[in-house]
C-alpha cells in the first residue's frame, strides 16, 4: 500500500516539475505581438454589388416546359388559363416586366404556388391578380417568400384565408413582403377579415408603397382602430 501511495506521488511531483521547466523555458522566448492595418487607400480591397435577380432570356417554348416540369414534380394538372398567358411571354425577344398575370377566381393550393416558382424565377410582371383565390396559410406564406426573393411584381392583388384561431404565418409573411420588396408599389388585399390581433406585434416601419388598398376586409371598430395605430408610427 505504501509503495503505491509513493509511486503515484512521484508521477505528480515529476508531472508538475516538468511544467514548471517548460513554463521557465518558453520566457525567453516569448515576443510581443502586434496589429498592423493597411493604409487608408488600402483598407477595401473590393466590394460586391447588391444582388438582383434577372430573368432569364427564355423563349415562350422553354417557360411553358420548365411550368410543366413543376407541374410534374409536384403531382399537379396544369392550370390552362395560365398556360394561355405564359404562351405569350418571350424573354428571348423582351427581358421586360410583363403587363399582367391573372389567376383570379381561380382556388390554389400550396403545390400550385409550388409549381408556379418556375415561372416567377425567369419572368417579372408590373401585375399580379390573385383576387378571390382563397389561398391559405401553407400556400399564402410560401408565395410571399417567393415573390420576395424574385421581386416578381410591382403591383399585387390577392385574398387570403388567414388562420383565425391562431397567429396568422401567412399574415405575417405578407407585411414582411410589404416592409421588404424593393419592386412592390401597390398591395390590394381584398376579401380577407381582418381583426385587431392581425395588428398586434407586427411593424409597417420601411413601408415605401405608393397605394395599400383594402377592399371588404372587415375594417371596424377595433380592426380599424389597429390599422389606424399601425399606420400612424409610419
Amino acid at each position: 500500500m505504501t509503495n503505491n501511495i509513493d509511486f503515484v506521488s512521484a508521477i505528480h511531483c515529476g508531472h508538475s516539475e516538468s511544467k514548471l521547466t517548460r513554463s521557465n523555458s518558453d520566457a525567453p522566448f516569448k515576443s510581443i505581438r502586434r496589429v498592423r492595418f493597411p493604409e487608408d487607400d488600402k483598407l477595401i480591397s473590393d466590394y460586391l454589388e447588391p444582388f438582383r435577380l434577372i430573368p432569364d432570356n427564355c423563349s415562350s417554348e422553354e417557360l411553358q416546359a420548365a411550368y410543366f416540369s413543376s407541374c410534374f414534380e409536384h403531382r399537379i394538372t396544369p392550370i390552362n388559363f395560365l398556360l394561355e398567358q405564359i404562351k405569350g411571354i418571350d424573354l428571348s425577344i423582351c427581358n421586360e416586366r410583363y403587363s399582367r398575370l391573372s389567376l383570379r377566381g381561380i382556388r390554389l393550393n400550396r403545390f400550385h404556388i409550388e409549381s408556379m416558382e418556375a415561372i416567377f424565377q425567369r419572368a417579372h410582371f408590373r401585375v399580379i391578380d390573385l383576387e378571390n383565390t382563397f389561398l391559405d396559410e401553407q400556400s399564402a406564406s410560401s408565395l410571399f417568400d417567393m415573390l420576395l426573393h424574385y421581386e416578381s411584381c410591382t403591383d399585387l392583388s390577392i385574398s387570403l384565408n388567414l388562420n383565425k384561431t391562431l397567429p396568422s404565418q401567412a399574415w405575417s409573411r405578407c407585411v414582411n413582403f410589404m416592409r421588404k420588396s424593393s419592386a412592390l408599389r401597390r398591395f390590394t388585399l381584398s376579401h380577407t377579415p381582418l381583426r385587431l390581433e392581425n395588428f398586434h406585434g407586427l411593424s409597417f416601419y420601411g413601408l415605401c408603397l405608393e397605394r395599400l388598398h383594402f377592399i371588404d376586409c372587415n375594417l371596424t371598430g377595433q380592426a380599424l382602430y389597429g390599422l389606424m395605430q399601425w399606420l400612424y408610427i409610419l
